[in-house]
């Protein structure tokens, strides 16, 4: 664009010279705005050739409508004179800028601008990861919250979340860093939680919930070790075992026995009641962390326990027949009643623990124990005595004294009672005429020739008759 000047004095009419110039457009010309920002920054270069323009109007043209406005509050009238400007207050959209040179009334117009966007808020979206699930109890997880945005990289923070709830997280950082934020988190019960993430917003960019993720945590397995061995000879009765376990999980081991005919359990003591397989099984029920443990099986031979047997009684001494009977006691070790029998039923007899005499001789009593189930039969064991014969007739009888007054004496045996009577002649003893008496008696005697009778007692047994006649 080209105008002119003068270079002389000039009066009046006449003729003179003039120079003619160009206005050139601005060149280079940019803009730009942060993310998030409602302001335009316009730069360009001066014409590098024809004479400075006095000013600059700046254009704003939207790319979607094709409407131009003026910029950075430029007009004819009010035009900037530096080469940058800020154009406030922009609308959000996408335009191009363009420089309008003045210079009286001349004019001359840049090339459009780069195209720039204007975004006072910028969307976001929040994606959400696990580094594993299923996860088990006790083990640490780590969440991955990644918020993105269609222009530039959200900063801030994010805050996860169980079920609605703050996580409080043991490790990680829940600050973004190139859009990315963690949490690490070790759940302490089984179950399926509902994890989220949220963005909190950092302007220009706008909050944003990653959708739900669910994350299952199973409880931990465990086993169990039996740190005890089965003892080995175990009989009934006999000493009582303490058995022991451990859980990998650390938790308390219980016992029950499978076969309580054989042993009983009470808390870790086993205790042996029969003869047979002892199975004692352990157990460890779980809690909120661990799943119960496969049960787990110990088992061992339990043996009958060996008895003995002890008379309690004494042997009688002296026994004779006709006495009375004996009563017969022993014992057994296991606590279980001994049976008595006769090795010997032609002299004694037994029936329960009563030993009858039925003839002299020598009386043998066995003692037995069957046994049961806890205990093998004890050995038998004998008690034997001697069993004597009842005595003959009483031994050196005799009668002395006179026609008012007699003596009768005769020989006497320990544990013999007797019994006399005196007849006229010769006559036999009356069966009603007995009369207990002892050695020594004293008796009125009959007249005339007479028998002195007497006999001796000894329980059933009666021994033969002893007689002598007289005459006082």
């Amino acid at each position: 664009m080209a105008f002119w000047t003068q270079t002389g004095a000039m009066t009046g009419s006449g003729t003179g010279s003039a120079s003619t110039s160009t206005l050139a457009p601005p060149t280079g010309v940019t803009a730009s705005a942060p993310v998030g920002a409602t302001s335009v920054t316009v730069t360009w270069a001066a014409p590098a050739t024809g004479v400075a323009p006095a000013g600059y109007q700046v254009f704003r043209t939207d790319t979607a409508t094709g409407t131009a406005v003026a910029g950075c509050g430029t007009s004819v009238t009010s035009p900037v004179t530096a080469t940058s400007c800020v154009d406030g207050s922009v609308p959000d959209g996408t335009y191009r800028y363009a420089v309008l040179a003045l210079r009286t009334g001349w004019t001359a117009t840049s090339a459009d601008s780069n195209p720039v966007t204007v975004q006072q808020s910028v969307a976001t979206a929040t994606a959400l990861t696990s580094s594993g699930s299923p996860s088990l109890v006790g083990q640490s997880v780590t969440f991955t919250a990644t918020v993105s945005a269609a222009t530039g990289t959200p900063t801030g923070a994010v805050v996860f979340r169980n079920g609605g709830v703050a996580i409080s997280c043991t490790g990680g950082s829940q600050t973004l860093s190139s859009g990315v934020a963690t949490c690490v988190v070790a759940f302490g019960t089984s179950g399926t939680r509902s994890i989220t993430a949220a963005y909190a917003a950092s302007a220009p960019f706008t909050a944003s919930t990653s959708p739900a993720l669910s994350q299952v945590v199973n409880q931990q397995t465990q086993t169990i070790s039996f740190t005890s061995t089965a003892p080995s000879g175990a009989t009934v009765g006999g000493t009582t075992y303490s058995v022991a376990a451990s859980a990998s999980s650390a938790l308390a081991v219980t016992f029950s026995s499978a076969t309580p005919a054989v042993c009983t359990v009470s808390g870790s003591t086993v205790t042996f009641v029969g003869a047979g397989t002892c199975t004692v099984l352990a157990d460890q029920a779980g809690n909120a962390a661990y799943a119960a443990a496969p049960q787990r099986s110990q088992s061992f031979a339990v043996v009958k326990a060996a008895q003995t047997l002890s008379f309690t009684s004494a042997a009688p001494t002296g026994a004779t027949m006709g006495d009375a009977a004996f009563t017969v006691a022993a014992t057994s070790s296991s606590g279980l009643a001994v049976t008595f029998s006769s090795a010997t039923p032609s002299v004694c007899t037994v029936s329960a623990s009563t030993v009858s005499y039925v003839a002299a001789g020598t009386c043998t009593v066995n003692a037995d124990q069957a046994g049961n189930a806890g205990y093998n039969a004890a050995p038998r064991i004998t008690q034997s005595f001697l069993v004597a014969a009842a005595p003959n007739a009483p031994s050196n009888l005799q009668v002395s004294g006179s026609a008012t007054s007699a003596t009768a004496t005769w020989t006497s045996v320990a544990g013999y009672t007797y019994e006399c009577q005196n007849t006229n002649g010769g006559s036999t003893p009356l069966p009603t005429g007995w009369t207990a008496c002892s050695p020594g008696v004293v008796f009125t005697p009959k007249s005339g020739q007479q028998t002195f009778w007497v006999r001796g007692l000894r329980g059933s047994v009666v021994t033969d008759v002893a007689s002598v006649a007289f005459k006082p």
